[in-house]
């Protein structure tokens, strides 16, 4: 099974909004801190996205 962003959300303690916005390159307000974090989750528990949700 796939992993969801609210697995990762779980995983990172970033809300879902977020993660969905960083995942999608719209993340400018958040930090950069955060932004890696998020990504590196998603690279760890390699996160692909789901092009029909």
């Amino acid at each position: 099974m796939s992993v969801t962003i609210r697995e990762i959300a779980e995983k990172t303690g970033v809300s879902i909004t977020a993660i969905s916005q960083i995942l999608n390159g719209k993340g400018e307000r958040f930090s950069e801190t955060t932004k890696n974090r998020v990504l590196k989750a998603a690279k760890d528990m390699a996160y692909k996205p789901n092009f029909f949700c």
